[in-house]
């Protein structure tokens, strides 16, 4: 009896133990047809173990920014909507890049110095530069010539049927010799035109939202208005005010 008593103890005990550290969820589905796949990735990718080249340059160059957007510290912006842009000073940023060959990847960095703009950010020449520990992303503000495509962004979002293509283009659609704004002439002129398109995959179309800006030789930005087509917020601000610091 005691070796009976003991062995049921001992298969009890294992029991236990395995239900301890093997923890199993199963989702509940209601047609018994369907057969069961616990697993969601049947076919995982596999996971590569690569080889990393570290690249350090340092070069410690100055970038300064184009005409059309003047971010020299000590440089400001006052608009109609009471808000006031303003460049805080020069910066030391790590541009990094990454590329992958097979199973190397390289990531590359190098230090520039950059000015910075409050509510846009680190400014590169004609672009804006946002930046992580193993990539930088640059996007183009303003251009060289009407017509050119600035910048294309697409994603999908969403789950079937409501599943959606969003699409952001920025592109330089006009020049103009001379804007007057609030009384005031303006010269040398680019128009920037921002889209952000939704498409719904059930319905072929959907929203989108036009963020329009004007950009005037040595000055900056001098306008800009918002125009939604079902998405995002009417708005119009243009400049009152604006200082360009000696540089």
């Amino acid at each position: 009896m005691r070796i009976i008593i003991t062995l049921s103890f001992l298969m009890v005990f294992i029991a236990l133990s395995c239900k301890k550290n093997v923890i199993t969820v199963h989702e509940e589905h209601e047609d018994p047809a369907i057969p069961w796949n616990p697993d969601p990735d049947p076919d995982p990718d596999p996971i590569i173990d690569y080889d990393t080249i570290f690249i350090v340059n340092n070069t410690g160059d100055t970038i300064y920014p184009s005409d059309y957007l003047m971010a020299y510290p000590g440089s400001w912006w006052k608009y109609s909507d009471g808000s006031t842009t303003k460049c805080t000073g020069w910066n030391e940023v790590t541009h990094y890049q990454k590329t992958i060959n097979g199973t190397t990847m390289t990531i590359s960095s190098d230090v520039h110095i950059l000015p910075r703009i409050s509510n846009v950010g680190y400014i590169s020449n004609q672009s804006g530069v946002s930046t992580n520990n193993f990539q930088t992303s640059s996007a183009k503000l303003v251009g060289d010539f009407v017509g050119q495509q600035l910048f294309f962004y697409q994603f999908n979002s969403g789950s079937y049927p409501y599943n959606s293509t969003n699409t952001l283009t920025r592109t330089y659609v006009a020049h103009y010799e001379e804007i007057t704004i609030n009384g005031q002439n303006f010269q040398d002129v680019m128009k920037i035109e921002e889209i952000y398109d939704v498409v719904y995959m059930h319905t072929g179309n959907g929203p989108s939202n036009w963020d329009i800006k004007y950009y005037a030789k040595n000055i900056g930005l001098i306008k800009h208005e918002n125009v939604p087509q079902g998405l995002g917020i009417a708005f119009n601000k243009e400049i009152t005010s604006y200082h360009i610091a000696p540089h």
